[in-house]
């Protein structure tokens, strides 16, 4: 009768299995042997997979953050095309603000100068534009004599020195305006009209900038 034979392995004298006199057969420590390698190389494997996974998340974060901060970017510019925005519609209101109030100064200034200026005494606007004519004449021709014409109502209201003075003489002439005065002197003529003359200052006031009024800014 033939007996089938098996070869046994015992594990090394240092281990507790050999210790206890446990053999262990061929066949079952091959199939250790191939677990074994089986499993070093899945923990090869597994590592290698966990470092393409770990480089994968890296470039997935890097990507994401390039994208956020593409976001972040167009984000941004959004918000600066309101603040633009914004900006220009406050300067519009600043402008138009300004424009209003420069008008209403000029406004109560014109108010102001035709309450100050043409609100005068009797006398005073014709005795103004004689003074203004005398000057005149004495600074151009003021060695030749020279007659003085105003209307008769202002005439009344003058003063003795502006009826009379050296090399000039006053008259009264319904042909002048009242409040003005004419002097002539040898063909040539000087006029002032004191009334004329505030009213147009005035009037060259609705001419002027808001910037006479304001000082602008940087």
């Amino acid at each position: 009768m033939l007996i089938a034979v098996a070869k046994h392995y015992r594990l090394g004298a240092c281990g507790p299995l050999a210790a206890c006199g446990v053999v262990i057969r061929r066949d079952m420590l091959e199939a250790v042997r191939s677990a074994t390698a089986l499993l070093e190389r899945a923990e090869a494997e597994s590592g290698r997979v966990l470092a393409t996974a770990r480089d994968e998340a890296e470039g997935l974060l890097r990507g994401g953050r390039d994208e956020g901060a593409a976001l972040a970017f167009e984000a941004q510019q959004a918000v600066w095309g309101e603040a633009r925005h914004l900006l220009d519609q406050l300067r519009g209101q600043r402008e138009a603000m300004l424009s209003a109030a420069g008008s209403m100064l000029a406004q109560l200034a014109r108010g102001g100068l035709e309450r100050l200026l043409l609100d005068v005494p009797a006398g005073w606007a014709p005795a103004s534009s004689i003074r203004l004519v005398l000057r005149e004449w004495r600074a151009e021709r003021g060695g030749d004599e020279a007659v003085l014409r105003v209307h008769p109502l202002d005439f009344a209201s003058l003063p003795a020195e502006l009826r009379a003075g050296p090399r000039w003489r006053c008259v009264a002439d319904a042909q002048v305006a009242d409040g003005g005065c004419v002097l002539s002197v040898r063909g040539v003529d000087f006029s002032a009209h004191y009334t004329a003359s505030v009213r147009s200052l005035i009037a060259s006031m609705g001419q002027c900038d808001r910037r006479d009024f304001f000082e602008e800014s940087v």
